[in-house]
């Protein structure tokens, strides 16, 4: 059986019928199929070449949002806004109703607080409103604006109609800093305001100007200048790690060329949590686990890539939630059937790594990767 053979059945099993290709791996039946270590190393071969290859700043289309969707989009916003407004003014009613010798420091400083938050709440209120009249002054249908895949922005005519752009970031950032100064009394800005709207400011330049990459370098220079610095118990691996991270914007250089080389670490990253999640079963063994979990990074790796080639057709915001339930419900099919589980312990530990396990698993492959890209 040739290899194309071979790779298309693997592939198809892996879809459709994760648990059996498991099992019978396990207990060799293996003719006519990858073995998994092999159909992972090849997944995450083609999905770097592709993203290598073909996946630019232009690549990925752009969320786009009709008339109807804009206005339903800012008016739950106005809604809110005004919300927040009568809540505030409540309470400075509340405030100014304590007559001036009963008011002391705490109590001048609370009311100068309510105060700075009406008029935030105010402006925010005026700033929605401004922003739907903008919108009701559109033409009807799909809009002709400048979107982002995850629908975070919708930019028409050098305005942020969805109320993301960094205008209205800065805005929200300079109302937080307006409440804490009033509430402690102190001319000074609180900390880290500052770097904050600096942060703001690099993560709005242009996509076609700095890349990810770019601008992640331009972050960790913003709270980082002179980099960073670990201790670990060996002066030896301190002397080779540290030098490396004195230079943030090389350090990126060099993680964004090498991290790719590094995607096998998923396996040992989620194996110490799958073998947690099934250490009640007895007639399972380290190998199971091994190879239920190199069959599962696939997946993850080939879905992904399956996603990847849609979202060149369709804004990632549409698909992020089918991403999602594709993976749930693979997972889930994949324990059931691995190791003979029922419906509802199935449902559970599906549930307990999605919720516990997963996102430690995604910690600690992160951070092996930093520390590798260091070494």
């Amino acid at each position: 059986m040739n290899l194309d053979s071979r790779t298309f059945r693997t592939v198809l099993n892996l879809f459709f019928r994760p648990g059996k290709l498991t099992r019978d791996f396990v207990y060799g039946k293996r003719v006519g199929f990858l073995p998994p270590f092999t159909l992972f190393v090849a997944s995450v071969f083609f999905l770097f070449t592709y993203y290598s290859l073909l996946v630019g700043p232009t690549y990925f289309a752009a969320k786009h949002y009709t008339k109807q969707e804009l206005l339903n989009e800012v008016r739950a916003e106005l809604a809110d806004a005004q919300k927040m407004l009568s809540v505030s003014q409540q309470k400075l009613q509340a405030l100014g109703q304590t007559s001036e010798t009963e008011r002391n420091a705490q109590t001048t400083r609370e009311l100068l607080s309510a105060k700075s938050e009406v008029e935030t709440d105010r402006a925010r209120v005026v700033q929605t409103e401004e922003r739907l009249a903008r919108i009701q002054a559109l033409p009807e249908g799909k809009i002709t604006a400048t979107g982002d895949p995850f629908g975070i922005s919708f930019i028409y005519k050098g305005e942020d109609l969805l109320g993301n752009g960094s205008r209205d970031i800065l805005f929200e950032i300079n109302a937080v800093a307006a409440s804490i100064t009033a509430e402690t009394g102190s001319a000074k800005e609180p900390e880290g305001v500052h770097l904050a709207r600096k942060s703001v400011l690099i993560l709005s330049q242009d996509n076609h100007k700095a890349t990810f990459w770019d601008k992640s370098a331009q972050l960790i220079l913003l709270f980082a200048p002179s980099g960073f610095q670990v201790e670990t118990p060996w002066p030896a691996l301190n002397e080779r790690v540290n030098p490396n991270l004195k230079d943030p914007k090389a350090f990126v250089k060099k993680f964004a060329a090498s991290a790719h080389s590094f995607a096998i670490l998923i396996v040992p990253a989620s194996l110490p949590f799958i073998c947690l999640l099934l250490a009640w079963r007895r007639d399972t063994k380290l190998y199971d686990h091994v190879v239920f979990t190199l069959y599962a990074s696939a997946f993850l790796v080939l879905v992904f890539i399956g996603f990847t080639i849609l979202a060149h057709w369709i804004a990632w915001a549409d698909l992020l939630d089918y991403l999602f339930f594709v993976c749930v419900i693979h997972l889930f099919f994949h324990l059931k059937h691995a190791y003979a589980l029922r419906y509802t312990t199935a449902f559970g530990l599906t549930a307990a790594f999605g919720l516990f396990f997963a996102p430690f698993a995604i910690l600690l492959f992160f951070s092996s990767v930093v520390f590798l890209t260091a070494i």
